[in-house]
């Protein structure tokens, strides 16, 4: 493994998985937020009730000394070097972004949406009777980072997929880890990726019983 210096890296030798083991075959539930790698989470009952995957099977997946960069925990100038790395490899650029904030009545909380023309977001504002959008400065997926994260959308969290990449090419570590909140009837949850090449650093069990977890 490469000096991690300062670099927020967790160390997180259990995790859970639903579903099959497989990476190559996530695709067939969509694109993942966790890119091409195995989705991990240490609250499965949680992630089973978010993304219905109930009737799946529950794994156990452990590996000694396994470490995850903590995405939550970047800071601002570690984010920008993931940034500049991104577009030195072809994997981001930098562009205005405009956002649109609304309120899901549904789930209680206010959401956002983001577009790259302002024309596009005044549409959608006034769609959705809100206030005008705001300009921000962001990043984009190229199509080579939309490839290797298996996306089809550029503005889908490129800095997020930009940290995938420098995490498995740069770091060298098992993954990547989002804090999020523990709030399922927000569709939120702890969650992670392990990486295809690390993997095979992991032992696998299948959970016959998940009452016993909860």
């Amino acid at each position: 493994m490469n000096d991690l210096g300062n670099w927020p890296i967790l160390n997180l030798e259990c995790v859970y998985h639903i579903g099959e083991l497989d990476p190559s075959k996530k695709g067939v539930r969509g694109p993942s937020y966790e890119g091409n790698g195995l989705s991990v989470s240490t609250n499965p009952e949680a992630w089973e009730e978010i993304a219905e995957l109930g009737g799946l099977p529950w794994w156990r997946l452990e590996c000694s000394g396994a470490s995850f960069l903590d995405f939550h925990a970047l800071s601002p100038d570690q984010k920008a070097t993931i940034a500049a790395w991104g577009e030195a490899h072809g994997l981001v650029h930098s562009t205005t972004l405009w956002k649109v904030e609304y309120h899901d009545d549904e789930m209680e909380t206010t959401m956002v949406k983001r577009f790259e023309t302002g024309v596009e977001a005044r549409e959608e504002a006034e769609y959705l009777e809100v206030d005008p959008p705001t300009s921000e400065e962001g990043f984009r997926c190229t199509e080579m980072l939309l490839e290797r994260m298996g996306w089809s959308n550029a503005l889908a969290d490129a800095l997020d997929g930009a940290a995938m990449a420098y995490a498995e090419d740069v770091l060298g570590v098992d993954g990547v880890w989002w804090q999020d909140d523990l709030a399922p009837e927000l569709l939120s949850a702890p969650r992670g990726v392990i990486f295809r090449e690390r993997l095979q650093l992991w032992s696998a069990s299948i959970i016959t019983d998940t009452t016993l977890m909860l």
